[in-house]
């Protein structure tokens, strides 16, 4: 349960900046937090590299989607 309100509050605060944030897990156990298609493919290259871990410096706006 605090996930998901965690997921929530989340996403209302980066609302109310125009932003679209999610917090994410690649191995999720709560349905609201489960990375989306994009997110995924990005956390699936992450956990079977070793050394360094890429930042994503990208910021997406609700307009994007």
């Amino acid at each position: 349960m605090c996930s998901s309100i965690a997921q929530q509050k989340t996403e209302e605060i980066g609302a109310s900046f125009g932003l679209s944030i999610r917090r994410v897990a690649l191995r999720a156990r709560n349905d609201l937090d489960r990375p989306n298609t994009r997110e995924e493919e990005i956390l699936e290259k992450w956990s079977h590299t070793e050394g360094p871990i890429e930042s994503l410096s990208e910021v997406i706006t609700n307009e994007q989607g």
